[in-house]
């Protein structure tokens, strides 16, 4: 649907609810609209329980949504936790249009033994993966924590050492990969 505004107010009413979710804002008087920025894709990271989003436009905010498939009315007997959050969010800031929405997922698995945040702090610990431009990368581990990338037939792609809690490889789309660290392990399929 198209909304006709006024030229002067035209960035005001795509950057502000409701008016910014129109698929088109065009000036009353014709012409073409200006250009307006793109606010940069927001990176997601994960450290000592904290989630952290990052753009490069300064001074941007972020929208973020978390939803986890455990947290639902059940009506079976029996329930199988998934110990996962699903995480989307995007970057947006008056005069720029909103980012692409970068989307990962939190973890939780077994503690190396180290001190850990989360669900029963002395056993589990948050693992967030995020994939982008042919790359998997996995936050939230120990400094030097070897991981093992392997394809979705048990094939080595590469062995790489966390730097600062962070470990990157670059990865096939299409592909199903499954990162190994300590005792264990995390698959995706990568876009």
């Amino acid at each position: 649907m198209t909304l006709h505004v006024p030229a002067a107010s035209i960035n005001s009413y795509k950057t502000t609810a409701p008016w910014s979710k129109f698929g088109k804002v065009v000036s009353i008087e014709g012409g073409s609209e200006p250009s307006t920025p793109k606010c940069g894709t927001p990176t997601i990271s994960y450290a000592d329980g904290t989630l952290t989003f990052g753009s490069d436009t300064e001074g941007a905010e972020f929208v973020s949504d978390i939803t986890d498939n455990d947290i639902k009315k059940h009506y079976d007997a029996t329930i199988t936790l998934e110990a996962a959050y699903h995480i989307s969010v995007y970057a947006t800031k008056p005069g720029y249009e909103n980012s692409d929405t970068a989307e990962a997922t939190l973890y939780w698995v077994k503690a190396n033994g180290t001190i850990s945040t989360g669900i029963n702090a002395a056993k589990m610990r948050g693992v967030v993966a995020t994939q982008s431009d042919g790359m998997v990368t996995l936050s939230g581990l120990d400094s030097d924590e070897p991981v093992t990338f392997y394809t979705g037939d048990g094939k080595m792609v590469g062995r790489v050492k966390a730097i600062n809690g962070t470990a990157s490889m670059a990865v096939k789309a299409g592909e199903v990969v499954i990162a190994r660290f300590g005792d264990s392990s995390i698959k995706m399929a990568v876009k």
